[in-house]
């Protein structure tokens, strides 16, 4: 069984003002994936759609 690959961005990179746009009124999960090399995170909305993953 192969690795799962993500596309993210750094945190650094990350354009907060986007992302924050598309939280405005919603509630928002924050999950969070942590492995030996690799720490992720992902911002999901009500509907489970993700809105940014970062790294």
């Amino acid at each position: 069984m192969g690795k799962r690959s993500y596309r993210s961005t750094a945190f650094d990179e990350m354009d907060g003002s986007a992302v924050l746009g598309r939280l405005e009124g919603k509630r928002v999960v924050l999950a969070v994936g942590v492995a030996k090399k690799a720490f992720m995170a992902q911002l999901l909305d009500e509907e489970r759609e993700v809105l940014a993953t970062v790294r």
